[in-house]
């Protein structure tokens, strides 16, 4: 199914650079995470190679990366200009500036970079990538027919690895009032053998008697946050002791349920609707006025605002080498990233309103309401769908009838729609809300994981002004 983009682009970084001695000069590697945002996220590494005799390289995943130049570069006022060999790729500049507190900021390709050191060594531990895609968290997220990729490799000191990958195809069916949800495939692959590393150059002898050679370079003061950059990919250190050994995290099974139509009728699904109300909080529901919450997306911590009376959101990274908002005020919006501010593009209103229509908020009276049952749907695995209607907009909620509560959300714009899973649930005050989302598009995945929350609390005009 061919996708429309509905996107904003928001680069937020994950950063890894590092400086290696050859003939008693040094290389520079920077390199960082580029999202877009939207009803669509998706994300990509970009890694660049800055050799001592003035070359560049930035295919760090080609077998050819030590002598391969993507171009030149020179040292100017402003940091590095870069000069490409293919003319029909504009030329570049990585931006350093210091500020008064001298704190350094990298800027490449729109993303903000962090300078780090490398050693002729892989630190030992498990590391982990997972692609990257949603229109991000508070219940907003959506699915698409899509797929998703995970890969893992433990590393050990006395030179041996092994590694293990996963990926899937999701399939989500179309039609009106929602569809079907069903049908998927897996696939995986496993292998081990021994290391050695030199200069950024990661060989793997694996046990069937192949030989792989891999660019990596890693962040040596990466604290909690510790990642690597192989073959031009940004891996994460990961702490789960059933990852350490080897299995790599999946995501849940891509092969759903296939939810078959029935008759039901508006006042059932009403009732329905009204029943999962009361599991996630009742009247609770509808107090909420405001909330604060601070999530993790793909190893990045933000901090959430949400006004609900005003229709106002914040989203602000907590991360101090990424200074980047993005706020929603009612109608209207702005983001700021680069230490510049810019107007919210119309499309990412839009996307971002959708919040208050959806998800626990898509249970509030003064949205159920104005809520037009189109549709009831009923499946095996104790699963029924539920789509409606809010004004223009289609939604719709994946219900778990064992105990009617929700167990995803559905927004869907015209002949395409995306799912966000939630799981997780704890009690919050009394509401009961999910720690965990996980969405997929067609190209790939993302999880959210709340690290908290506060219900209702009383938030000051700074909290919502403008840096200065």
């Amino acid at each position: 199914m061919k996708m429309r983009k509905f996107s904003v682009l928001l680069i937020f970084l994950f950063i890894l650079s590092f400086c290696h001695a050859q003939n008693n000069l040094k290389d520079l590697v920077y390199a960082g995470r580029s999202f877009t945002w939207g009803m669509n996220m998706s994300s990509y590494d970009l890694v660049i190679l800055l050799r001592s005799d003035g070359t560049f390289c930035e295919e760090l995943e080609e077998p050819d990366w030590q002598t391969k130049i993507t171009g030149r570069y020179k040292k100017i006022k402003e940091g590095y200009f870069l000069e490409y060999m293919d003319s029909s790729v504009e030329n570049d500049t990585i931006t350093i500036e210091e500020d008064k507190e001298g704190y350094t900021s990298i800027y490449y390709g729109g993303t903000q970079m962090v300078k780090m050191d490398v050693a002729n060594k892989v630190p030992s531990g498990f590391y982990k990538y997972s692609s990257a895609s949603s229109s991000g968290g508070m219940g907003t997220g959506l699915i698409y027919v899509g797929t998703q990729r995970f890969e893992g490799y433990n590393f050990y000191d006395n030179g041996t690895f092994d590694r293990n990958s996963t990926g899937g195809v999701m399939v989500s069916g179309g039609g009106d009032g929602g569809g079907g949800i069903g049908g998927g495939s897996n696939s995986e692959s496993s292998s081990s053998g021994k290391y050695t590393i030199k200069n950024g150059l990661l060989t793997l002898f694996n046990r069937d008697g192949s030989i792989e050679k891999h660019s990596f370079f890693y962040d040596a003061d990466g604290g909690e946050d510790f990642m690597v950059a192989l073959d031009g990919s940004i891996f994460f250190y990961e702490e789960n002791e059933q990852l350490k050994s080897g299995e790599i995290h999946k995501n849940p099974d891509p092969v759903q349920p296939k939810i078959e139509p029935s008759t039901s009728d508006v006042t059932s699904a009403i009732n329905v609707l009204q029943s999962v109300k009361t599991t996630h909080g009742g009247q609770a529901i509808d107090a909420l006025k405001t909330l604060k919450a601070e999530v993790v997306i793909s190893g990045m911590n933000f901090k959430v605002l949400l006004d609900n009376e005003r229709h106002y959101i914040r989203l602000e990274s907590l991360e101090p080498s990424f200074p980047y908002i993005e706020q929603l005020e009612g109608n209207s919006g702005w983001t700021y990233q680069n230490n510049s501010y810019n107007e919210m593009p119309a499309e990412r209103i839009n996307e971002m309103k959708l919040t208050f229509i959806s998800g626990i908020l898509g249970l509030q009276k003064k949205v159920l309401d104005k809520t037009k049952i189109l549709e009831t749907l009923e499946g095996g695995e104790n699963l029924n769908l539920i789509s409606a209607q809010i004004s223009n907009e289609k939604t719709g909620y994946i219900i778990n009838t064992l105990n009617n509560s929700l167990s995803a959300t559905i927004i869907i714009k015209e002949d395409q729609k995306e799912v966000t899973y939630l799981s997780d649930f704890k009690m919050v005050g009394d509401l009961f809300l999910p720690y965990k989302e996980t969405t997929v598009t067609n190209e790939t995945t993302i999880e959210v994981f709340y690290k908290s929350y506060i219900l209702n609390p009383t938030f000051t005009v700074a909290e919502w002004s403008k840096k200065r």
